[in-house]
């Protein structure tokens, strides 16, 4: 489990697993980690894949450590670079930050375009909600 007392460790932990994860990772990537109490914020953007077009491919999660509950807020890959396996890359590196976490599961409240993505990402209704997908968080 990681001690999630200090920000510049979490971000270290955040940046290796993007390196390890995330093919189109670069050290100069925009990357913000905050920890608020109970709370931590990660928001990433790809330059590589963000050029020449108006959108950017980014990650965006809040990992609730009380609820041990992660949330991609955003997920989005730049329309130019979309159909490479971007998102799904970014997902997996979502996914193993929440691991080192210690997050129970991961939830999305997707758009309705992007359902079958999600699904395809092992995603699931989550039971009493009207729109959240969720993921058990698999344990390494």
């Amino acid at each position: 489990m990681l001690n999630l007392s200090v920000e510049s460790e979490i971000l270290k932990v955040v940046r290796t697993t993007l390196c390890d994860t995330f093919s189109w990772f670069d050290k100069d990537d925009p990357l913000v980690v905050e920890q608020h109490v109970g709370q931590v914020y990660l928001f990433y953007s790809c330059l590589r894949a963000s050029r020449g077009d108006q959108a950017t491919t980014l990650l965006e999660c809040r990992f609730n450590l009380d609820a041990s509950e992660g949330w991609i807020g955003r997920l989005q890959v730049s329309s130019v670079f979309r159909l490479q396996g971007l998102g799904r890359e970014l997902v997996l590196a979502a996914e193993r930050i929440s691991t080192l976490m210690d997050m129970r599961e991961i939830n999305i409240f997707p758009l309705v375009a992007a359902v079958d993505f999600w699904r395809k990402m092992g995603y699931t209704w989550k039971p009493r909600t009207a729109r959240v997908l969720c993921k058990k968080v698999v344990r390494f």
